[in-house]
């Protein structure tokens, strides 16, 4: 798995609801809902020892593969937005 890494000028808050996401270099923002702003809280916190994928397995409900493949959808899709390398 691709390392996580917000770009300069990326924001967030996190939301009962979700994680509210703000680009201020392209001036624009994204809210993130629920399981996919699992996926952002976790890797945001990028801890040594941290085991993203097993925690996300739980959390969703996916087995290890699954869990890579939703993983990874997901920075696809935040990186094609700008906000993270």
């Amino acid at each position: 798995m691709k390392k996580f890494n917000l770009n300069t000028g990326v924001l967030f808050t996190v939301d009962v609801k979700g994680i509210a996401v703000v680009n201020k270099v392209d001036n624009t923002h994204l809210f993130i809902n629920y399981p996919e702003a699992a996926v952002w809280s976790v890797l945001v916190e990028n801890k040594p020892g941290l085991k993203p994928v097993e925690m996300l397995g739980a959390i969703l409900g996916k087995n290890r593969i699954e869990t890579v493949e939703y993983i990874e959808q997901c920075l696809e899709f935040w990186r094609s937005l700008n906000l993270i390398r």
